[in-house]
């Protein structure tokens, strides 16, 4: 292989269910041909599901399923194998509700979802990991539209 490629499918949500969108990306790249991509500062945090391969940033290895916060700065990150990866994109202010945590304490930072206790942000993870599978995202936006609600 020449040079990595990337594929990505955004998903946009309803306007109604506060998310901004779901990312399923795949990507194939080898160690002499490794894709880097950077995450732009963004004002928005995200659920992060690596399902196959890694994603190194700084030289180490991000978890398998981690949340961040905003990037005030850009976020340099690096695939060097294959990749299947889902991602939940969302507004900061929801943090609190959905982890306890304020999105100012989770800025610029990758939280390893192993040391949150956050049963909302855990049924995320499954409901994505379901979107990923079957490339809807529907019952995903149905089931984040009940959270709204209450």
């Amino acid at each position: 292989m020449d040079s990595a490629s990337e594929d990505v499918e955004v998903h946009a949500a309803p306007g109604r269910c506060g998310i901004a969108c779901v990312v399923l990306r795949q990507v194939r790249a080898t160690p002499e041909a490794p894709l880097d991509a950077p995450v732009h500062a963004n004002s928005f945090a995200s659920l992060n599901i690596v399902l196959q391969g890694e994603v190194r940033s700084g030289g180490e290895r991000l978890p398998a399923c981690f949340l961040t916060g905003p990037f005030s700065v850009p976020f340099a990150t690096r695939v060097a194998g294959e990749l299947r990866s889902a991602s939940l994109v969302f507004p900061a202010w929801l943090l609190p509700t959905l982890c306890g945590e304020p999105a100012g304490r989770l800025a610029d930072r990758v939280v390893d979802m192993d040391l949150l206790e956050a049963a909302l942000l855990t049924r995320a993870c499954e409901q994505l990991i379901e979107a990923e599978r079957t490339r809807d995202c529907a019952p995903l936006w149905r089931w984040w539209e009940t959270l709204v609600a209450d």
